[in-house]
Formats: C-alpha cells, sequence, structure tokens
C-alpha cells in the first residue's frame, strides 16, 4: 500500500514515477532539483501538499484504525490551494488531484484565475460541478457572504478575461480595444515569415 501511496503523491507532486522513497531517516524525494532529499528540505508548495494530504490519511487512520488501503472517501475543504505552487502546478492540480482522489468532493478556493478555469475545464462535464463567486457585504456591523453561482460560461476565456467576468467580481475594466489590438499584434508577432 505505500508504494501505490507514494504513487499517487507523484502525480499530484508532477514527479516522475519512484520519486519518493522511504528510508530509515524518513521520506525522500528527487525532483527537479536532482538527488533525493528529505521532505523538510522541500520548497514550501511540495511541503504544504505533502501535509495536507497526508493529514487526510491521517483522518483515515483515525476512523478506520487501520488503513484498509490508499482510497478515501469524504469531503475535503482546501483554502487557497495556490499558494506556493508554481503556476504550471497550479494547472494541473485540480485534475490530477480529482483522478487520484476519485471518492473525494473537494471544496476549493483561490484566488487565482490559473487554479480556477483549469478546475472549470477539468471538471466541465460534470453536472454536479460548480463554480462559485463569494463577496463579503460589510455594509453593516457584522459582514455578510454574498454567494453566487458563476452562470457566465468561462471554460473558453483566457487568464485576463476570467479576471474581468463574474467568476472573479469583474475586478479589471481594461479597455478592451487595446486588448483587442495587443492580441493582433501579438498574433502577428508570431508568424514566422511575415509578409509586409
Amino acid at each position: 500500500n505505500i508504494e501505490k501511496l507514494f504513487r499517487k503523491l507523484e502525480d499530484v507532486l508532477l514527479l516522475e514515477k519512484n520519486s519518493i522513497q522511504l528510508k530509515r531517516n524518513g521520506i525522500s524525494i528527487i525532483g527537479p532539483w536532482g538527488s533525493f532529499m528529505p521532505v523538510g528540505t522541500l520548497g514550501d508548495g511540495y511541503q504544504s501538499t505533502l501535509a495536507w494530504i497526508m493529514d487526510m490519511y491521517g483522518w483515515k487512520l483515525l476512523y478506520e484504525r487501520v488503513v484498509m488501503g490508499v482510497e478515501i472517501n469524504g469531503i475535503v475543504i482546501l483554502d487557497e490551494i495556490e499558494q506556493h505552487l508554481h503556476p504550471l502546478w497550479q494547472k494541473e492540480i485540480i485534475n490530477r488531484l480529482s483522478r487520484q482522489f476519485r471518492n473525494v468532493q473537494f471544496f476549493v478556493s483561490t484566488h487565482s484565475p490559473i487554479v480556477a478555469i483549469n478546475a472549470f475545464k477539468t471538471r466541465q462535464d460534470d453536472p454536479n460541478s460548480k463554480l462559485f463567486h463569494i463577496d463579503w457585504d460589510f455594509t453593516n456591523k457584522e459582514s455578510n457572504a454574498i454567494i453566487s453561482e458563476v452562470q457566465e460560461p468561462v471554460n473558453e476565456l483566457d487568464y485576463n478575461q476570467l479576471l474581468e467576468s463574474e467568476a472573479f467580481g469583474h475586478i479589471l475594466n481594461s479597455n478592451s480595444k487595446v486588448d483587442e489590438l495587443l492580441k493582433q499584434m501579438s498574433e502577428l508577432a508570431s508568424i514566422d515569415k511575415p509578409t509586409k
């Protein structure tokens, strides 16, 4: 079971197969940095992701008394999943968690358009998957959360457009004419042999 768990962790952590080893002095991981290193010397993204995944297994052990396999069932709430994660990892994290923990329902908050748009793309065929925007009303002495389901189709938007959408509360008010010109210039600049 430990080997199966390591394969799950390697996938979520964007590592190659057999990158995690259990040694006498603890778990060691080999990654883009080269040699096997103890978990405590890894970057914050690796450490925090490993910590909350192992916390899930701790709760599983507490419930089952003896861990009966590496599959987990339940609900997991993750606040600001993007913290300390490289943008490539932010792009992949929801897809990999969904693949490795199929019986877990994740409630994930994020301030990252990379996480939000790719989470929506990953789960767009699932009718139970939803995207919500949470805003705060501070008009009274007590603050109240205003939660609304995002109705706007965001799966075809780029990151800047997503920030301008209802999913992020329309936080950017950029000039769409300038955006369109920049997009055209970018497309023209990408042509290998442009004509006059």
